[in-house]
């Protein structure tokens, strides 16, 4: 019984050393260009500090990227009961740009919890960059999603291509909710919020909104499932972003998160600005107007000679009288 209780004491006591030496919150408010983020397939952090997960430059060109916090955060410890478990708090903001070509894959990003940052660089995009053939749907991955997907995958029953919903260890979702009038490829810059609550229940929250509008009261979250996490989020773990498109322009314009309490606020004054983006106008009728444009020098031509040889012929036709 003594032995019992000293090494109870011990475990507690490593629990907390690692506890110490493991970080509680980070927020980048004005830019990713000093964050050391772990980045892998085609993430980059441009010159203004926006990151970037997938880019118009890889256009038409299927690619996965990843983005993860560099030090992993001690969510649980195994030795110890599930009520140990830390809640956590993260939200960002984010913007998804089409493609204005033919869409050639499905594809989307997701917020990861996971035991590692180095992902499949390998599967599918309807797969998100979270999983490959050979780790899709194994318990082993310990990973906990939440996804914003843009594409509708049968074989994961998705409810439409305009979608969040939350993921463990497969992109089939334990809920997903549609998002309507908020296109999620709409090249709209939005507002997400995490939380993963320990109140009666362990609880995930989501929420959704346009930059700029204030979080919504838990009454109006775009989805609240009651998960015990404690089996995924089962000692260090990295905290971070996977996408997977062929052509879309996916950004993360600001971010923040905290474990075991609330995630700095995120001023929108602050964060980096999107390029401007070209009119919806010029999109769909840009094509047609060039056309149309290259087209008026020749019938300009044309009506000028018409016009001069109508002139002559007449011209011919009184000298001749």
């Amino acid at each position: 019984m003594v032995l019992t209780v000293v090494l109870l004491l011990f475990l507690q006591s490593i629990s907390q050393i690692a506890s110490d030496s493991s970080p509680s919150s980070f927020s980048f408010n004005s830019g990713f260009n000093s964050s050391n983020l772990y980045l892998d397939g085609f993430a980059q952090i441009q010159p203004n500090g926006i990151l970037t997960l997938n880019h118009p430059l890889h256009e038409g060109l299927y690619g996965l990227a990843h983005a993860f916090y560099p030090t992993p955060f001690l969510f649980h410890n195994s030795s110890l009961n599930s009520s140990s478990l830390s809640s956590f708090s993260t939200h960002f903001i984010f913007q998804i740009n089409p493609d204005p070509g033919p869409r050639l894959c499905l594809g989307g990003m997701a917020f990861v919890i996971s035991p590692t940052p180095q992902l499949p660089l390998s599967g599918t995009a309807d797969l998100l960059g979270l999983f490959n053939d050979s780790t899709l749907g194994d318990p082993s991955n310990r990973i906990f999603a939440v996804e914003l997907d843009t594409g509708q995958d049968s074989r994961f029953n998705d409810i439409d291509a305009n979608h969040v919903g939350i993921d463990i260890n497969t992109p089939r979702s334990t809920t997903a909710a549609a998002r309507g009038y908020l296109g999620l490829r709409s090249g709209r810059a939005m507002h997400l919020w995490i939380d993963y609550k320990r109140d009666a229940y362990f609880t995930v929250v989501v929420y959704l909104a346009p930059l700029g509008v204030e979080k919504p009261d838990e009454s109006e979250s775009l989805l609240a499932k009651q998960l015990d996490l404690s089996n995924i989020l089962n000692g260090n773990m990295y905290v971070g972003f996977s996408a997977a498109s062929c052509g879309d322009s996916t950004n993360i314009l600001g971010w923040s998160f905290a474990i075991n309490g609330v995630a700095h606020e995120l001023s929108i004054s602050r964060i980096p600005r999107l390029p401007r983006e070209p009119s919806r106008f010029w999109l769909y009728f840009g094509p047609g107007l060039a056309g149309v444009l290259a087209i008026i020098p020749l019938i300009l031509v044309t009506i000028f000679y018409v016009g001069r040889k109508i002139i002559y012929s007449e011209v011919r036709l009184k000298v001749g009288n």
